[in-house]
């Protein structure tokens, strides 16, 4: 009790921090950034510059404004079609609106999706799982076959064509009204003579997991991870391959978050840090220089990160 009461404590101070400052972080849905109206994609603009998927940049290409729709496109108030124009830096050269994508081309000022290039991964293991689950379901339903005891040519011996016809719909009907269950599962009916053969040959699809398997390999190539971090499944791995496929991955986290720390937390700590010594909260040491006249030193920080856990945290 006394541990949450002062987490919770800490928990409200912090809040009573937060509300003595300005300065605020909102994300914003990406398909609210796009052409607003009286613009075309590739414009030229007046300073020189052309604008791009909602972005207006400057003659060296680099953004300097984001158009940003009022609403999301899906919303019901999405017809107004308002938009609203967010510099990228305010006149203190301080950052306004930030977005953060990981360019994969020269000149590129939009972000793509890291699952764009497996659409068709995806839909490949969606038919092939599809595929199979029918299959399976439709071997479970079919659990067992009525036949008739006379061949067709014993009925047709002593039954006229039209007593046939009526005997057959008289049997098509008492079993439509009557239908034979097994343990839940309806019976398959045939026609006198006819007999179903169930396919009990090994099928093909029997090699499911290891050709589903071989498709989440792909994805985990895509998103910088092996497969078995993916899926969670550990039945495969030894300590060694699962070390070595680990270290892999911090590679390819490490490098995503120092990309999301240039790119976001670390704009966002300077105008915080700005606010701060504007508002006096901070108060500069004799002798020394401005924020504004010398912000790198003011700003450097570094962000700490969780450390590599352990099986066995005593060893």
């Amino acid at each position: 009790t006394h541990y949450f009461e002062a987490a919770l404590l800490i928990t409200l101070l912090g809040f009573v921090a937060m509300a003595w400052f300005a300065t605020r972080f909102g994300l914003v849905d990406p398909d609210r950034l796009a052409v607003p109206s009286g613009r075309t994609n590739g414009q030229r603009l007046p300073d020189g510059g052309r604008h791009w998927s909602g972005i207006d940049c400057d003659p060296d290409g680099a953004p300097v404004q984001y158009w940003l729709r009022d609403s999301h496109p899906g919303d019901v108030s999405a017809w107004r079609d308002d938009y609203t124009a967010w510099p990228r830096w305010d006149r203190q050269g301080l950052p306004v609106t930030l977005h953060d994508f990981k360019p994969e081309r020269a000149g590129q000022v939009r972000g793509a999706s890291e699952f764009a290039p497996l659409i068709r991964v995806f839909r490949q293991l969606g038919r092939y799982s599809d595929a199979e689950l029918d299959a399976a379901i439709i071997n479970a339903l079919i659990a067992a076959t009525i036949e008739t005891a006379e061949s067709p040519a014993q009925i047709a011996d002593r039954l006229t064509v039209k007593q046939q016809t009526e005997l057959e719909e008289g049997r098509l009907s008492h079993y439509e009204k009557n239908p034979a269950v097994l343990g839940g599962v309806r019976a398959l009916l045939l026609k006198p003579g006819d007999k179903a053969v169930l396919n009990a040959s090994p099928r093909a699809g029997r090699g499911f997991g290891e050709f589903e398997g071989s498709l989440i390999g792909k994805i985990g190539a895509q998103l910088g991870m092996t497969r078995d971090q993916l899926t969670g499944d550990l039945s495969r791995v030894n300590y060694s391959s699962g070390r070595l496929g680990l270290l892999g991955t911090r590679q390819w986290l490490r490098a995503r978050r120092s990309d999301y720390v240039r790119n976001v937390t670390a704009p966002f700590y300077l105008v915080w840090l700005a606010e701060a010594f504007d508002a006096g909260y901070l108060q500069i040491p004799d002798g020394a220089p401005s924020f504004e006249a010398d912000p790198e030193s003011y700003s450097a920080h570094a962000w700490l990160t969780p450390g590599l856990g352990h099986v066995d945290p005593v060893k």
